[in-house]
């Protein structure tokens, strides 16, 4: 792989903003937790920023209307307290900051659709420091001075569903970025309608990206990169095991081998629940391999392997079936990025670093095949097979995609039907009629659901049937967040000022492993009106 050599960039000014400390601050001690500058700790200013000092921008007849009480237990927060403080519902609303430290927003430069953009940065998104261990970022909360001539809003549509998709990412046990509240107001955005402005307050370990390193390698300067890493082993020790000793290239070797394989899992996790990002530019990439910045996602619903959820993704370059090979060219520019960091003296020229790049390419198809088929054999109940019957399982998961597409099948229906199925039994059998009611063209099908009955013999499984059940329930969701069920939430919110079915959805949504029959509506395939519903990156 040649090591192409980018000419410096200029970059544009930065956009107006609302300059630090104009907000009212509010003393951590008095909301019983503990601050810290967070990624501010890093020299800010400089001669070339790391991040940018600045306040939010409060909304108007701000109200609090969604708390998620498994993101307070996360962040080691009383959700009570949030919910009833008004200085909480200051700092969530953008009315305030922190007394011990500065809010800010930070530099990164990306690939956006396959195109490099030397400066992006956190444009809507504000970070109001590290709170108990976790970075606290409020995204819709006004301009920065990375804005690029945008308001800094995030409207209520786009808001409800990153709040709602975050938490129940984190509930499917995916590695994601959480979202502690939602916050709406009568502030008016200016999108192709009027909306009203939203604000979501979302928390990680670190919200670094592979365009953080990118920005820094652009600009030429080690030096930043060098701090990004040492940050970045300060908030997760086990990113990288024993630094200490390393040679600089031995360094980046570790580091990017650490966080391809956190990339490839995510990518197998993704698959294995149906999940389409639908703008994977490596700005939205985690460094942490967590799933980040959720907007024109979706859900699979039925069956097609190059889906495309994003309106706007007219080349479905971030298609369903695109997914891992683009998680593995987004490593590849983050592979470049952090090259740039060695000293030419120590670098071994071209020929090491196609080595390193070649070694990374190998590791991250292994790491993705091994969890992908991780993922799968334990949705499909196969993992206890019998040595000798492996291969079986190894068959019906490499035609299982082609079924699923010939047969239009709901991903999530059918996988969670499996849970009815009673080992031992043919498919004409009554335990087999969910997941036969899932498929278009049963009858064309008849050669796999054979295969798939003749695996799970007694004789073949290690477990009783009813904790093979079990174990299918426990491994697939009986609710994912369909598009159509986000809008409605987001239609009784908007229009008709009603927060219950928001509630509602947190709670089912959090707990996706159970049948929740007062909500079985939620687990349909899309009504009528929804059948057209599309988003985009406005989304």
């Amino acid at each position: 792989m040649t090591i192409p050599v980018q000419a410096l960039q200029d970059l544009p000014p930065l956009a107006r903003h609302q300059t630090s400390r104009s907000q009212p601050t509010i003393a951590a001690n008095h909301l019983g937790v503990r601050v810290s500058p967070g990624f501010a700790k890093a020299d800010g200013l400089g001669d070339e920023p790391m991040w940018f000092a600045c306040d939010p921008q409060p909304l108007r007849d701000a109200k609090l209307v969604s708390v998620s009480a498994a993101a307070c237990q996360d962040a080691d927060l009383s959700v009570d307290a949030v919910q009833t403080s008004p200085d909480w519902l200051r700092l969530l609303s953008g009315a305030a900051t922190f007394e011990e430290v500065p809010s800010y927003a930070t530099a990164y430069a990306g690939h956006q659709f396959g195109f490099f953009v030397p400066r992006l940065g956190d444009g809507r998104a504000l970070c109001l420091g590290q709170v108990n261990g976790r970075e606290f970022q409020l995204k819709g909360a006004g301009s920065t001075p990375y804005a690029r001539h945008a308001d800094g809003r995030a409207v209520l549509r786009s808001s409800v569903r990153e709040f709602l998709c975050s938490e129940a990412m984190a509930a499917l046990g995916i590695p994601t970025t959480r979202a502690l509240s939602l916050v709406t107001s009568s502030t008016p955005v200016f999108r192709e309608i009027p909306e009203p402005a939203a604000i979501v307050c979302r928390t990680a370990a670190s919200f670094v990206r592979f365009g953080h390193f990118e920005y820094f390698s652009q600009r030429a300067r080690p030096d930043r990169i060098d701090q990004l890493i040492k940050q970045l082993l300060e908030v997760d020790p086990t990113l990288m095991m024993a630094p200490e000793g390393l040679t600089p290239k031995e360094r980046i070797g570790a580091l990017i081998h650490a966080v391809s394989g956190r990339t490839a899992r995510l990518m197998a996790d993704w698959t294995s629940v149906g999940f389409m990002h639908g703008v994977m530019n490596t700005d939205n990439f985690s460094i942490l391999g967590l799933t980040i910045d959720y907007g024109p996602f979706g859900f699979m619903e039925a069956f097609e392997a190059n889906a495309i959820c994003n309106h706007s993704d007219g080349q479905g370059r971030y298609a369903f079936n695109q997914q891992p090979s683009i998680g593995l060219w987004n490593i590849q520019r983050l592979l470049l990025a952090l090259w740039s960091s060695i000293p030419e003296d120590d670098t071994g020229g071209p020929a090491a670093f196609d080595r390193l790049h070649d070694e990374v390419v190998a590791s991250y198809r292994r790491d993705f095949d091994k969890a992908f088929r991780d993922h799968f054999r334990q949705k499909l109940g196969l993992e206890t097979l019998v040595p000798d019957q492996r291969p079986l399982a190894e068959q019906l998961i490499d035609t299982l995609f082609e079924c699923l597409e010939q047969q239009q099948a709901d991903f999530t229906q059918f996988f969670r039907a499996t849970s009815k199925i009673d080992p031992g039994t043919s498919p004409g059998h009554v335990s087999w009629e969910p997941l036969v009611q899932t498929l278009a063209l049963p009858d064309r099908a008849q050669a796999w659901l054979g295969m798939y009955a003749a695996a799970l013999s007694p004789s073949n499984l290690g477990d009783s049937a009813d904790q093979w059940r079990a174990a299918r329930r426990a491994k697939n969701p009986a609710f994912v967040l369909r598009n159509w069920v986000a809008e409605a939430v987001i239609r009784s919110l908007e229009d008709e000022a009603d927060a219950a079915p928001l509630a509602a959805a947190l709670a089912v949504l959090g707990d996706p492993f159970e049948d929740h029959p007062a909500h079985a509506q939620w687990r349909e395939t899309p009504p009528g009106w929804a059948k057209e519903l599309s988003v985009s990156c406005s989304s």
